[in-house]
């Protein structure tokens, strides 16, 4: 289901990007800087020439670059990506938190893209190898629109980048107009699962916690110190959320794991009091679509905001999607 929603969004922004894979012109022309950003960890990144090799150090990134038409010059990511058959052939150099130095320096990159969660001594070690290394940290849809738009000056596609944020911002409007003029009795709290044991979720400080207030969702979590906080279930019981929704990698594309978890939640001890259970409001997002920042979230956001709020929202109905309602009889 998710395919068929990420690939709606995508052709319905190929109007927007059909220009998406030209390069701004003058970009072999001079040998002044054609674009400087300056990035998370406070270093300036000058290029003179668009790259034309371009490792990804995270799925995030990744994910960036592919929605602005740079598949081509993508010669190394990461072990894991969701959708592996939009990486088939690129090179991989590692996992998220353990990428190797000597493979990214092997695929002599003009640029790398990294991350909050990669290790330092890597970033550091990549420099010294005079590799440029530009390194985003993404807490909002403020900040991720505007990485996305930096992702595109330093790698020649602007203009692409810029009508994907605007077309993105103007979904985001779409949402946010039906939405707004909701009582606070009418927004449903809500538990992101992120894992189950323990029960990990989002807190404060996270986009998920942003997407679920845009969503016009109240998050459980909200009074949590941590963006990503274990959840005791005698603090479940008492958050008592309206809707759950289950972020783990393992109910991708499965409606029936989803039935049997929410069967499964209403024979739990504690489980089985939450409102959610109780009532069938469990649902599987995948946290590439809801938790990942990248321009793919703005699918699971509308995805979301259905969830919440399906009379506002009634192009989906909520059944047969996995969501277990059926089981509810």
């Amino acid at each position: 289901m998710y395919k068929v929603m990420r690939l709606a969004f995508l052709l319905s922004l190929a109007m927007v990007l059909q220009q998406g894979c030209r390069r701004d012109s003058s970009s072999t022309e001079t040998q002044t800087a054609l674009a400087s950003a300056t990035d998370a960890l406070g270093r300036t990144i000058s290029v003179r020439e668009y790259p034309r090799r371009i490792v990804s150090m995270a799925p995030s990134n990744t994910e960036i670059l592919l929605s602005l038409g740079l598949r081509e010059n993508l010669v190394g990511v990461t072990d894991f990506y969701g959708d592996v058959e939009k990486v088939r052939g690129v090179p991989r150099v590692g996992g998220y938190t353990n990428p190797s130095v000597e493979r990214i320096v092997a695929l002599k990159p003009d640029i790398v893209f990294a991350a909050r969660g990669n290790p330092r001594d890597v970033i550091a070690q990549l420099r010294h190898h005079g590799v440029p290394v530009f390194c985003l940290d993404t807490r909002s849809v403020s900040q991720l629109l505007s990485d996305v738009e930096t992702v595109g000056r330093l790698t020649g596609v602007s203009d692409p980048a810029n009508r994907l944020t605007a077309a993105i911002r103007e979904e985001m409007q779409r949402i946010r107009e039906k939405v707004d003029a909701l009582n606070e009795n009418d927004r449903p709290s809500v538990l992101w699962v992120g894992q189950e044991e323990p029960l990990r979720t989002a807190g404060p400080g996270s986009l998920v916690h942003e997407l679920i207030i845009i969503a016009g969702g109240n998050n459980v979590a909200r009074n949590e110190r941590d963006a990503w906080p274990s959840l005791s279930l005698e603090k479940l019981v008492l958050a008592d959320p309206n809707v759950v929704i289950l972020g783990e990698d393992k109910y991708k594309e499965s409606p029936d794991k989803v039935r049997d978890t929410l069967s499964r939640f209403r024979r739990h001890p504690v489980w089985q009091n939450v409102s959610a259970v109780r009532e069938g409001r469990v649902h599987a997002i995948p946290t590439d679509l809801l938790g990942q920042p990248s321009p793919a979230f703005i699918v699971g956001l509308k995805e979301l905001a259905r969830r919440l709020h399906p009379n506002l929202f009634p192009e989906v109905d909520g059944t047969n999607r996995g969501d277990g309602k059926e089981d509810a009889k």
